[in-house]
């Protein structure tokens, strides 16, 4: 059976990046991720963050916009 989240549908409140990614990743996820936090689109290519598709971030922007939508994330994919 597999339990594994499927796109749209929201995670646990998670507010850390690494910690996001690594949630992803356990669930078999791979580089580039997509995230929808709030209104948000969080990209991560494995090395850099970018928010809404083409704008850089850091890591502590992220983290605020992590707060922002309460921690919970979606994974856009097929």
């Amino acid at each position: 059976m597999d339990n594994s989240l499927r796109p749209g549908e929201p995670t646990p409140p998670i507010f850390e990046p690494k910690a996001q990614l690594l949630f992803y990743l356990i669930d078999g996820r791979s580089y580039p991720l997509t995230l929808i936090a709030g209104d948000h689109w969080l990209t991560y290519d494995g090395s850099v963050w970018a928010v809404n598709a083409d704008e850089p971030a850091t890591e502590a922007e992220v983290a605020a916009l992590l707060v922002e939508a309460g921690g919970v994330t979606t994974w856009w994919g097929a």
